[in-house]
């Protein structure tokens, strides 16, 4: 079976965390060498490290909405006895379960005036299955929506608010290669409203990511493609009403030193944001290294450098201008969050993992682009954490409350920290005991739509947390 980079660098963390509890030696890395101005930019001011976060404020607090038991998928895996006092134990030390083998591996969440939703897919049976989430904003009622059985190592479903219902883009594998069957569901979120739309074939198999936006009146669709051996993004227009697709994909220039491939979409005003990740070409191995012994995976530790691209989008999704590169030379970048900004720029988030990818670190760093073109960068000092910090941004946000949050998951918990009007400032860490194993998929409306595993099972809630000012 191929593996998507995505399942990777889930094993490769794996793989980190068992030869760190093995070894005496500490896994923590130092902070990243910093690099020099990001490449392409019109204008950029100096990486300053923010000061460290103020304690947690006492008055912040947070409470459950969902007041029956929670919308769960997938099989436990433990005893009911062993499961309710694993989750006691997990309340008195403050912290949440590791993930387990083959707990549900979910997409990226979206909320829309009244739903939260998220796409998944769940084993039933030693078969894989798609499956979509709704839960109301106030929490309750919750349901699951069955796409159908799926093959091969694809991503979960991708979702987006359209009108009063949704829309969903779901990968699927043959013989034939990789898919993206678009699906429309209206309310009462029944299997009775689902609706099947139009496919894309041609999908690169060996890359990891696909994207789905919808603007007022047409959709679009970002995906990986490989020609001549050469990675690159293509774009497919739709008719969300129709669900059907809108001429010729179309593919942007390659970039020239590496291939392009996980691209994330944002909408904006008059158009879209297009971000992707450039992987360079792997160096040549030195003679004098050891070989890897048989059956060890070092790919990721011989990749070579990685970059992240954006590029803004009409309505059409024809690009306007030139692609402009926010990352250092030299960088390495597994994974990064993208959101579009009050001001018609964007925000990108990400680590570098030139030191090596899985080891915890302190620092993360943030790039804001202007509408102008303009780029400003930052890093962050949020804690020893690893992985990339989740930047979700308010879809019913109200005129006081921050422009986002940035939640970031450590050996103290779940912290979440308030963005300034300006996408670079954060505020003082917030925490509250109902966060401990706690993560946030997206927030409207002041409210938190938040996953937790459970011996195998992934549980979905709504919290509503409020108190001091931010």
């Amino acid at each position: 079976m191929v593996w998507s980079r995505a399942a990777q660098i889930s094993a490769f963390h794996g793989s980190v965390a068992v030869l760190c509890a093995f070894s005496a030696v500490s896994c923590r890395s130092k902070p990243a060498a910093r690099g020099g101005r990001p490449a392409g930019s019109a204008s950029a001011s100096a990486s300053v490290a923010a000061a460290p976060p103020a304690p947690a404020s006492s008055a912040w607090a947070c409470r459950e909405l969902t007041e029956t038991a929670p919308l769960a998928l997938g099989r436990s895996l433990r005893s009911n006895a062993v499961e309710q006092a694993e989750e006691d134990e997990a309340e008195t030390i403050g912290e949440g379960e590791a993930e387990l083998p083959f707990s549900v591996e979910l997409g990226a969440a979206r909320a829309s005036q009244t739903t939260f939703a998220v796409g998944g897919i769940q084993s039933e049976r030693g078969e894989s299955h798609a499956v979509l989430v709704f839960v109301a904003r106030e929490g309750q009622p919750a349901q699951s929506l069955a796409l159908g059985r799926v093959f091969g190592d694809v991503e979960p479903p991708s979702v987006t608010p359209f009108r009063d219902g949704w829309i969903s883009l779901q990968a699927n594998s043959d013989a034939q290669g990789v898919s993206l069957r678009l699906y429309g569901v209206a309310p009462p979120l029944t299997p009775s409203a689902l609706r099947r739309g139009g496919e894309i074939t041609g999908v690169r198999r060996d890359a990891s990511g696909f994207s789905l936006e919808v603007s007022a009146k047409e959709g679009l669709v970002a995906y990986s493609f490989l020609e001549k051996g050469h990675g690159g993004i293509a774009l497919s227009r739709f008719d969300p009403l129709a669900l059907s697709l809108s001429g010729k994909p179309r593919h942007l220039p390659a970039p020239s030193d590496g291939d392009a491939e996980s691209p994330r979409l944002v909408a904006r005003s008059g158009g879209y944001y297009l971000a992707w990740i450039v992987r360079g070409a792997v160096p040549a191995r030195d003679k004098l290294m050891p070989k890897p012994d048989a059956g060890e995976d070092l790919k990721l530790l011989e990749e070579g450098p990685t970059a992240i691209e954006i590029q803004p989008l009409d309505t059409a999704g024809a690009p306007t201008g030139s692609p402009k590169r926010v990352t250092p030379s030299g960088a390495r970048v597994l994974a990064f969050e993208l959101l579009a900004s009050a001001d018609d720029g964007a925000l990108i988030v990400y680590r570098d993992e030139r030191e090596g990818p899985g080891l915890e670190r302190s620092s993360a760093e943030v790039v804001a682009l202007r509408a102008d073109g303009s780029m400003q960068t930052k890093s962050w000092e949020l804690g020893e954490s690893s992985g990339v910090p989740s930047l979700l941004a308010d879809a019913q946000r109200a005129p006081e409350a921050p422009v986002a949050w940035l939640s970031a998951a450590g050996a103290s918990g779940l912290r979440l920290f308030a963005l300034g009007a300006d996408g670079l400032t954060l505020g003082e860490s917030k925490q509250d005991a109902r966060l401990n194993g706690v993560e946030p998929l997206a927030m409207a409306g002041g409210h938190w739509f938040v996953t937790r595993q459970r011996a195998g099972r992934r549980e979905f809630s709504v919290l509503a947390c409020q108190g001091a000012a931010l």
